[in-house]
């Protein structure tokens, strides 16, 4: 059993994984303070249960919406955490997917925010996958900007360096 408590006032795990060498990652939420507000919080155990590292991903100072929801760890042990957070100072919040390596080192993040004029967006990655080459797939709800404002899935592909290929 290990537990993962820091002066914050709370935590919340939505996920975890495993790679090939039997290391346990697990994502979630972690909430400081109305100053800081909330963010992705990241931590790799070894084997043994002993921890590794901690990453975090605040996001906008204070914003209340920041939630890792799922992760998948690749061959080679590097992490990628997709969620949701506030992108803007308008509080339009969209899908955060991050690549850790296997130090716990950012590699690089993506953000996707489907902005219609005059609504508030409400993206949110809710899954991630990838493919037997590296190529990344996270998928979630959004604000459909062509029908309206209208709800839908949006499903998004990204190459091993992060870059968007397709929604």
């Amino acid at each position: 059993v290990r537990r993962y408590e820091d002066p914050a006032y709370y935590e919340s795990a939505y996920a975890l994984a495993l790679d090939n060498s039997g290391n346990v990652y697990v994502t979630g939420q972690r909430y400081y303070g109305e100053s800081t507000g909330y963010d992705f919080t990241t931590i790799k155990y070894n084997s043994f249960g002993v921890q590794l590292w901690v990453q975090r991903w605040h996001g906008l100072p204070g914003a209340p919406h920041n939630r890792a929801v799922d992760m998948v760890v690749d061959a080679l042990g590097n992490s990628y955490v997709t969620g949701f957070g506030e992108l803007t100072t308008d509080q339009d919040i969209g899908y955060v997917t991050i690549k850790y390596n296997t130090d716990g080192v950012q590699e690089w993040i993506s953000t996707y925010n489907n902005i219609i004029p005059n609504y508030l967006s409400q993206d949110k990655a809710t899954a991630i996958t990838m493919d037997n080459i590296g190529n990344i797939y996270v998928t979630g709800t959004s604000l459909d900007t062509l029908a309206g404002g209208q709800w839908m899935i949006a499903t998004i592909k990204y190459n091993p360096a992060g870059v968007q290929q397709w929604v």
